[in-house]
């Protein structure tokens, strides 16, 4: 990157990263609310006024809030995101299972009933996750 900024090519990439988190806060923050509201079924959309989507700008607040508590108490950001996709990695395991269980009810499925192939797959998925879960946990308890 040197040849382009010269001497200025570490300052140009750190103002780069910073204006990219400063971004990243509000997207994140926005599209958080938007799974929320899908999921909870409540109003949202930025065209909406906060009276009419309370809930949808408190989740935005909330993330934001959030944020700046991470600051705050100076919580490294990588370490954060390495342990919520751990803490993703381990959720997972049960939502799989429940999702292949139901997707191989004929009963509750009909003609979607997922295929015997389809179905392998995911179970094969639920075991190796949760074997890796499992391990994950055998070694942080031996301190490895």
């Amino acid at each position: 990157m040197r040849p382009l900024p010269g001497n200025f090519a570490a300052l140009l990439f750190t103002l780069g990263m910073v204006g990219t988190g400063i971004l990243a806060v509000p997207v994140i923050a926005g599209s958080s609310a938007y799974v929320a509201a899908e999921t909870f079924r409540f109003r949202s959309g930025l065209g909406e006024k906060p009276k009419r989507a309370v809930n949808f700008y408190a989740v935005i607040a909330g993330g934001i809030l959030i944020r700046i508590a991470i600051d705050l108490l100076r919580i490294d950001p990588i370490k954060a995101l390495f342990w919520s996709a751990v803490l993703n990695g381990v959720a997972a395991v049960p939502l799989i299972g429940v999702i292949v269980w139901i997707a191989t009810d004929a009963e509750l499925m009909g003609k979607w009933r997922s295929s015997l192939l389809a179905r392998a797959w995911g179970w094969a998925t639920f075991v190796l996750m949760g074997a890796a879960a499992a391990g994950m946990f055998h070694f942080i308890a031996r301190g490895s």
